[in-house]
């Protein structure tokens, strides 16, 4: 019913996936911006959590961290791709990964030393 409305519900345009830091997860914690880590995936599950069999409630005070253990403790039998996977914005990184990744990215921008005559 959820994925019947629309093709991308996660909430970021046509960008694709991204790698996400839990500092950025973090800021995603309310009830109407929502995103969580499953299995090292983030989703924005705010367009599903008034579908979710077991209330909204469960879900509030865990938003914007990993839920991965409160998900395989209760659905581990779910695939959660064939459910939400239309909600996956992105892969989870630490921040310490993240840093590294944008470092190499603007070492890789420098222009070329001058080599010696």
């Amino acid at each position: 019913l959820l994925l019947n409305k629309a093709k991308n519900l996660s909430g970021n345009g046509s960008r694709g996936m991204r790698n996400i830091t839990k500092s950025e997860l973090a800021e995603h914690a309310s009830e109407h911006d929502m995103w969580c880590v499953l299995s090292g995936k983030v989703y924005n599950i705010a367009p599903f959590i008034n579908y979710h069999p077991g209330g909204k409630a469960i879900l509030i005070p865990h938003a914007g961290t990993d839920m991965t253990a409160l998900f395989n403790k209760y659905h581990s039998w779910v695939n959660i791709d064939s459910m939400i996977g239309a909600l996956c914005i992105g892969s989870y990184v630490d921040d310490d990964k993240a840093e590294d990744e944008l470092e190499n990215v603007h070492r890789s921008m420098e222009p070329p030393k001058p080599r010696p005559l």
